[in-house]
């Protein structure tokens, strides 16, 4: 019979108490059975009372035809008084057994590769073995068996659809093979029987609520951490959330150590995993999805190896996020507890939570920083003081919401009104800051300051060609945009702000904001503050270059330099090296010959000095670098 020829059916009397039609035309795949020797089992009829079990006979005879019965429709569906069939091993497929509350047990038959949507759903089987045959299984295809307390599911099984399992409330436990690729939403939803799932680490992806109300789940076994990072979950589909335990063959994990493979771990990854105690978080990884770490109440540390990696870790955005020192407080840099964070220089960001609920008393963030996110360092009880050495970076919501402790902001003393004026401060003390890290800074600010005494401020108030001594004269009072040189040791010093009249005359040109600078400025040639030839002095651009906010650079007329041709100057200080400190009138003295030069370096000849105050240069040396005032 070929697949043209009209389709065979015919009813089959088994002598049991029930009749079968069987017909060449498989309806479930809508063709004709191989060669129209096979036949399938469509329908039932005259099925006598008290009936409870079927037998499938392997072959059937009609009209002197032998067929071999391959197939099983779904005329059991629904029936009540089925409660055991014997399947031959010639069926490949079969059909429905949907509500047919009292089967315990069946036999699926080798070779069907996929259970069909709802095909046992609400059945009454206490245990199904599924061969190895099998890679998918359909959508509320076991659902509602409450009966069903073990499964065997085979290596080869690739899915599992939405709502397969659901409310099969005795099944115990669950084995998921290593093959899988993916378990549907709600796939397992309230087995509230179950006590232990092992899921390989891999790249499963694992629907919203396949786990949701598998409330005696005790503990959840893997055999890798590098593929549990990797695996994609959807709300509640973590059966961690219920379990609590997460174990790697029989040993539960307390010492969570992320491999330096992982740049990212997934959302819900170890959500709910109040067993883990401490967490080592690897400088490669770069992204920390949504509630990884949500309600992992156990923890007591967090391990890294980079703070600046550790600043620029993503965590998404939005409520109940989450970071893991959230919970543990306790951030370790190594071997050693953290209770000063120091942001390395070069960061540029703090990213949403990264310090949320860190236990440390103080945190600097270094000047490079230009924004900080939202709830970055909320729930950090213990915060006393913030210390910025830059510019007001931008602020993210929530950033100190929870930081009762908290009491003093320090920011640099050239960004002082900026920070007062930001309102993200609220009842925070501000203080301003000068921070240098060097012997000599230069220094620029937006306020006009006055300075401590262990902190001396100098402006360039001349400068000598013939000798390339730059002349510093010490101030108490710098006004503001005024460009000085800060001398003192490496540290910070805080300093009170007030109004100052005072006007220097000064070659130090102060910078507010970033600025950049050339070599040469029309008539004049620019140096920036660097260690050379001199050691820490003046030294000329070779090129164009940025000034930082707060700094200052030296400007000196050309003309100045074209007798010596330097590229660098010395620094001389009025308060050192018995130099004259007084502004003194001139007068004849006992020097032979004497040179004048303006605050700007320029030679005056004598005849022509007005009234101001010069340098003056000796030819027998008595005198040099004096300051002198004409009246």
């Amino acid at each position: 019979m070929t697949s043209t020829t009209r389709a065979v059916n015919f009813d089959y009397n088994t002598g049991e108490g029930i009749t079968f039609r069987f017909s060449t035309w498989n309806s479930s795949t809508g063709h004709e059975t191989s060669n129209g020797t096979e036949v399938y089992l469509s329908s039932i009829r005259d099925v006598d009372e008290g009936i409870s079990m079927v037998e499938i006979p392997s072959t059937v005879t009609d009209q002197g035809i032998t067929y071999t019965v391959t197939g099983i429709g779904s005329p059991f569906s629904g029936c009540e008084w089925l409660t055991q069939i014997i399947i031959p091993n010639t069926v490949v497929s079969i059909g429905s057994f949907a509500g047919c509350s009292n089967l315990t047990s069946i036999t699926i038959p080798n070779g069907m590769t996929a259970i069909r949507d709802q095909q046992f759903a609400w059945s009454g089987l206490t245990s199904i073995d599924i061969p190895s045959s099998v890679k998918t299984i359909g959508q509320n295809a076991f659902s509602g068996c409450r009966s069903l307390e073990s499964i065997n599911l085979p290596e080869n099984l690739e899915s599992i659809g939405w709502s397969a399992f659901s409310g099969c409330s005795k099944l115990k436990s669950l084995v998921i093979p290593n093959n899988i690729a993916s378990i549907g939403i709600e796939a397992f939803l309230r087995c509230t029987s179950m006590e232990t799932v092992t899921i390989p680490g891999n790249n499963i992806s694992i629907g919203w609520s396949a786990f949701e109300g598998c409330s005696s789940l005790q503990k959840v076994i893997t055999d890798d951490i590098e593929g549990w990072c990797k695996i994609s979950f959807g709300f509640e589909g973590n059966p961690l959330s219920y379990a609590h335990h997460l174990y790697i063959g029989e040993d539960e994990v307390h010492d969570l150590v992320i491999p330096n493979s992982i740049e990212k771990i997934n959302s819900y990854a170890f959500e709910g995993c109040t067993g883990l105690t401490s967490v080592s978080i690897h400088a490669n990884v770069k992204n920390i999805g949504f509630c990884a770490f949500n309600g992992c109440t156990g923890l007591e540390k967090v391990i890294i190896e980079d703070l600046g990696a550790w600043c620029n870790i993503d965590y998404g955005s939005g409520d109940d996020t989450f970071s893991p020192l959230y919970y543990a407080h306790h951030l370790f840099l190594g071997n050693e507890e953290i209770a000063e964070a120091i942001i390395p220089d070069g960061i540029t960001s703090i990213r949403y939570e990264a310090f949320q609920g860190f236990g440390g008393t103080s945190i600097k963030l270094p000047s490079t920083i230009t924004s900080i996110g939202e709830l970055a360092f909320s729930g950090c009880s213990n915060l006393t003081t913030v210390r910025f050495f830059g510019n007001l970076p931008s602020f993210g919501d929530y950033v100190f919401s929870g930081c009762n402790s908290l009491q003093d902001i320090y920011c640099p003393a050239f960004a002082y009104s900026a920070f007062v004026h930001s309102g993200v401060f609220g009842n925070y003390s501000i203080h301003p800051l000068i921070s240098i890290t060097n012997e000599l800074n230069t220094y620029c600010s937006t306020e006009s300051f006055s300075l401590p005494e262990t902190l001396k401020a100098y402006i360039a108030s001349g400068f000598s060609p013939s000798t390339g001594e730059l002349l510093l004269t010490r101030v108490y009072k710098v006004p503001a945009g005024e460009g000085v040189l800060l001398k003192g040791e490496a540290g910070e010093y805080e300093v009170p702000y007030g109004e100052t009249d005072m006007v220097y005359s000064n070659l130090l040109k102060g910078v507010t904001a970033a600025t950049t600078i050339a070599p040469t400025d029309g008539d004049y040639t620019n140096f920036i503050l660097a260690d050379g030839t001199y050691g820490i002095g003046f030294y000329t651009l070779s090129q164009a270059g940025e000034i930082a906010a707060g700094k200052a650079y030296l400007q000196l007329p050309t003309s100045a330099l074209s007798a010596t041709g330097s590229r660098g100057v010395k620094l001389r200080f009025d308060d050192e090296d018995g130099m004259a400190t007084a502004i003194d009138e001139a007068g004849s003295g006992e020097d032979d010959h004497q040179e004048y030069f303006d605050m700007q370096g320029r030679s005056v000849p004598e005849g022509t000095l007005k009234s101001g105050i010069y340098i003056v240069r000796s030819t027998n040396g008595n005198g040099n670098g004096k300051k002198i005032f004409i009246k």
